[in-house]
């Protein structure tokens, strides 16, 4: 079993890297629930984070639980563009749910109960 941060690489990472997003997420999780998080909660972050970007200008557009709202909130999670995620760099597209691409690829290891990083993009 992989212990709580066990989904990052970041702490090989430089310092100044901006995919060192989940550092805050990491410390704020902790500080929260006195333990680290693990990939499950990472996800949820990064779900609320592209949603966080992606809400108002929806709200502008509809009101929600109608359609019109759904349909508003999809046009700009597709318009995210380099959004930085725990797991990696987004930019959606109405093709590309995913929006992870070749900037988010890093090539890690199992080192014992950790992902550690081989090789920088």
């Amino acid at each position: 079993m992989f212990s709580g941060e066990a989904f990052t690489i970041a702490e090989d990472l430089p310092p100044n890297d901006l995919l060192r997003v989940c550092d805050e997420f990491a410390s704020s999780y902790e500080k929260v629930n006195g333990q680290k998080p693990n990939i499950f909660a990472a996800n949820l972050w990064d779900a609320i984070a592209l949603l966080k970007r992606a809400a108002p200008n929806a709200l502008k557009a509809a009101k929600p639980g109608t359609p019109e709202f759904r349909l508003a909130l999809r046009d700009e999670l597709e318009r995210g563009k380099d959004v930085y995620l725990n797991n990696g760099l987004s930019t959606m597209s109405p093709t590309d749910h995913n929006g992870y691409n070749e900037r988010s690829a890093f090539l890690i290891k199992v080192d014992g109960e950790r992902f550690r990083l081989i090789s920088l993009r």
